[in-house]
């Protein structure tokens, strides 16, 4: 008798529940995006058209003259930190050298087409994507041989979107506070005349 006591209890009890957990918090809805999108990066005036590729554990993004330092923030300890020159194309084609600044977060081997490895940079860098600023990690590379500058990558796409192969532009690259955005940390410099070789 005490055993089905108990258990016509604890039955009570999730019965009472059951009806809170319809009202539990949901996660966001995934955005619909195509498998190409314009996003505002690495600020809001400068629009670039991004590779959404599911077969890409992590975002790329075309960066050259990469030069590796140490640096010291007050109250921090001293980390590597690394310079570099993004080169987007903007929508209308036009190029842009940005240098940046930025700390390194690690370094990973990436395998390439050929099969041979590379060793590359990972940073973390804001953007605008579909209404929101994400922040997500890059790795720096020099993707001469790719159509698209940017390219984001399943660790940042999960929980974010949902790719339709078969569509481009389905966002806008603005973001939803409306506000101008420098990703934390200012753009050294800018310079849309002058390109390295192996930038073009």
């Amino acid at each position: 008798m005490m055993q089905n006591c108990w258990l016509y209890r604890a039955l009570f009890v999730v019965l009472a529940l059951c009806p809170l957990a319809g009202h539990a918090e949901q996660s966001p809805p995934k955005t619909i995006a195509g498998w190409v999108e314009d996003v505002r990066f690495p600020d809001n005036n400068l629009v670039i058209k991004a590779k959404l590729d599911t077969g890409a554990t992590t975002s790329s993004i075309y960066a050259i003259n990469t030069q590796v330092f140490q640096k010291k923030e007050r109250g921090k300890k001293t980390q590597d930190w690394v310079r570099f020159d993004l080169y987007l194309e903007d929508v209308q084609k036009e190029p842009h050298l940005l240098t940046l600044e930025r700390p390194v977060v690690r370094m990973v081997n990436i395998k390439n087409h050929d099969g041979n490895h590379d060793e590359r940079i990972v940073i973390n860098l804001d953007f605008c994507f579909a209404g929101d600023t994400h922040q997500t990690e890059f790795t720096l590379a020099n993707r001469t041989e790719f159509l698209y500058g940017v390219l984001l990558g399943r660790r940042f796409l999960s929980g974010v979107a949902l790719v339709d192969s078969e569509a481009r532009n389905l966002t806008s690259p603005s973001c939803r506070n409306g506000k101008e955005m420098h990703d934390g940390i200012e753009v050294l410099s800018e310079n849309t005349e002058t390109f390295p070789d192996q930038a073009r």
